[in-house]
């Protein structure tokens, strides 16, 4: 856009520069008693005049204003403007098909590779995180859920930005997923956020709590620091969770959760050998790895770069996994990439052998770890990292 504005203003600006020469001679010859230095005295003064305006022009411009217009004028004229401009612009709805499509298409080809369940003891939960308050993150999630036909969500954190109260309200998009909903909150889910999604129907949010899901025990944690303020530097966000690392290792084996559900993997470093599985997000980068029999899994980003994600060509996409369970156990992940203004996806499935170790001797749960156990919130942190 930028290149085919710039020469039209440089030829205007000409074409304004002669005219104006032209112009100024003209009103130096018909003048009364004219002479013939008035010929130049009037060239020079339209020339002069002509080249303040165009200055002030292009000093004032400015071509983002081309990309974010902004319309002013008598109220009553707002309504219509604006069904102008919607009817040049790209709406939600067609976004939100899109999506419908491509997770139709994905699980469609889920469901082509994976063979149906048998046994009654099958659990798929769909793991999501880092989605910052982007609406298509919670859509995608949403059909991710209803297509799959997932027993719960498992959202590990960073589901607001900025932490402000206002963002709670990101929950009424939440309501609309026909799945229960818990959150494991991040370092950018205040916690006035975290007030105010509890409130929100299918929401449960994890604090050093275990919830069953189809029989699957899942304890989740907050994360202790709250960083979207930024107080704080990232270094001592970093060193608070490495404090509580040894405490969250500690109400691992107090719970015997199936699974561990962390904001950030590095509050779970001690919880390796004491549950099977770990998942977080946080690095809005995939990753898999275990450790002491222990698999830790991060997903990336399901909130992308919200809508310009399937407006403008981007290499980010949305991102979710599918986990498997059998028996208690993770036996497959299948992980879910959306993106692109082409309606790109991949799923990738990988399937995941039993762990190294021996399984534990069967534990009866203790119903609540001792307070001292359980990792408590701390004040604001700085991170710069989702």
């Amino acid at each position: 856009m930028t290149s085919d504005i710039e020469p039209l203003m440089e030829r205007f600006a000409r074409q304004a520069l002669l005219t104006s020469l032209v112009v100024g001679t003209l009103v130096g010859a018909v003048l009364p008693g004219r002479r013939w230095s008035w010929l130049a005295v009037g060239a020079a003064g339209g020339v002069a005049a002509v080249s303040a305006l165009l200055f002030q022009t292009w000093s004032t411009y400015d071509e983002e204003a081309f990309r974010n217009p902004r319309f002013e004028g008598s109220l009553e004229r707002a309504p219509e403007i604006l069904r102008t401009v919607e009817k040049h612009v790209e709406g939600f709805d067609d976004i939100r098909g899109r999506i419908g499509i491509l997770s139709q298409q994905v699980a469609n080809l889920y469901r082509a590779t994976v063979v149906s369940p048998q046994a009654g003891d099958e659990v798929l939960l769909l793991h999501v995180s880092d989605i910052h308050l982007s609406p298509l993150g919670v859509e995608v999630v949403r059909q991710l859920a209803s297509q799959f036909g997932v027993d719960a969500v498992v959202d590990t954190g960073d589901l607001t930005s900025s932490g402000f109260p206002l963002e709670g309200r990101i929950g009424d998009l939440i309501a609309g997923i026909p799945v229960p909903y818990y959150l494991a909150p991040g370092n950018h889910d205040s916690p006035e956020v975290r007030t105010a999604l509890a409130a929100v129907p299918n929401v449960t949010v994890l604090d050093s709590s275990v919830v069953d899901i189809g029989g699957l025990r899942v304890l989740g944690l907050a994360d202790p620091t709250f960083t979207a303020d930024n107080r704080i530097g990232t270094a001592e966000a970093a060193a608070e969770k490495r404090r509580q690392a040894a405490a969250v290792g500690r109400l691992a084996a107090a719970r015997r959760p199936d699974v561990l559900a962390v904001h950030d993997p590095a509050l779970a470093e001690d919880a390796a050998g004491e549950v099977p599985l770990v998942v977080a997000g946080h690095r809005h980068q995939r990753g898999s790895e275990e450790r002491e029999g222990t698999r830790f899994l991060t997903v990336g980003s399901t909130g992308a770069t919200g809508l310009g994600s399937f407006t403008v060509a981007t290499q980010l996409e949305y991102e979710a996994e599918v986990l498997h369970f059998s028996g208690g156990r993770l036996v497959a992940v299948h992980y879910v990439s959306l993106g692109g203004i082409g309606g790109s996806f991949q799923i990738d499935r990988v399937v995941i052998e039993p762990p190294s170790t021996p399984d534990r001797a069967p534990v009866t749960p203790e119903p609540d770890a001792d307070a001292d156990e359980q990792p408590g919130p701390t004040e604001g942190t700085g991170d710069g990292r989702g």
